[in-house]
């Protein structure tokens, strides 16, 4: 992947499964079902 695009959502754990939803525009260009794939990359923020 040599592009990535930052989604405005942060998710702060809690030590339990968080789960983020993909309802496309704005967050993300188009909606997971009108691709042929979809990757996410989490990346973990200095306190």
């Amino acid at each position: 992947m040599l592009i990535w695009k930052d989604a405005a959502t942060v998710i702060t754990g809690t030590g339990f499964e968080e789960i983020w939803t993909d309802d496309g525009p704005p967050e993300t260009d188009s909606l997971w079902n009108e691709t042929d794939g979809r990757f996410y990359r989490v990346v973990e923020l200095d306190q």
